[in-house]
């Protein structure tokens, strides 16, 4: 099976309970595809989770599951990088039913 992590940035106007249903709602369709290794979220107008994200060795992983493209260009080239490096492929979540 796959591993994978999921990156969620929350936008503006959703709430922590509301990120948490969403994930805990998507989480077993995507469980029947992917061995989830760790799940980091964000609030909107942060980014403590991604630095933490992108400071792990990232080599055991095959697939990195976002919530949508990240707002900041620099994050976006820089999770780009990191992927080509380490050989993963980035998805969206909303590649798959939920």
């Amino acid at each position: 099976m796959k591993k994978a992590l999921i990156y969620y940035r929350s936008p503006k106007d959703q709430s922590n309970e509301q990120v948490i249903k969403y994930i805990e709602d998507s989480l077993p369709s995507l469980e029947k595809n992917f061995s989830i290794q760790g799940i980091y979220i964000d609030d909107s107008d942060s980014r403590e989770e991604f630095e933490n994200l992108i400071q792990l060795d990232l080599s055991f992983l095959d697939i990195l599951i976002l919530n949508r493209h990240l707002s900041d260009e620099f994050d976006e080239i820089l999770l780009k990088e990191i992927s080509r490096r380490e050989s993963f492929k980035i998805v969206y979540l909303s590649e798959f039913e939920v």
